[in-house]
């Protein structure tokens, strides 16, 4: 996998290749993730070939942050669980003509907010999909 060519800015994107850098599992897992011009569907399967190609490696907790034990079991559950997500959504008939997203904001922190790409077909929470947050 040519990690460089998931970084969105050109000018990192060349600097970084200049100097060589070497990119870690962690690393290369958030460029797959923050890559805009990849669809999931497209970044999918370069998740599962860092899990098989790639070193495993662990986060330990911070903040808010649970950590993990394991970024390839992680992933794999990202995986299985945006699949259950799209599953779910395109099983139902969506009411209306209408999708719905959501952001979280942070109390004590106005000027900053967590945008969640997830598209539901329903404002109905007995219908929405496990794991979709409770903002």
């Amino acid at each position: 996998m040519d990690v460089f060519t998931l970084i969105n800015s050109k000018d990192i994107r060349e600097y970084l290749w200049s100097q060589d850098y070497k990119f870690n599992s962690l690393e290369a897992a958030w460029l797959i993730y923050q890559c805009h011009r990849l669809s999931y569907e497209e970044k999918k399967p370069l998740w599962q070939e860092l899990i098989q190609t790639m070193p495993d490696c662990g986060q330990p907790p911070k903040g808010y942050d649970m950590g993990w034990s394991s970024l390839h079991e992680s992933l794999n559950l990202y995986i299985e669980t945006v699949d259950q997500m799209i599953q779910k959504f395109l099983q139902d008939e969506p009411i209306g003509k209408y999708v719905y997203m959501y952001n979280c904001y942070y109390r004590d922190d106005e000027g900053y907010s967590e945008g969640y790409l997830t598209v539901y077909p329903t404002l109905d929470v007995r219908r929405q999909i496990v794991g979709g947050g409770n903002c």
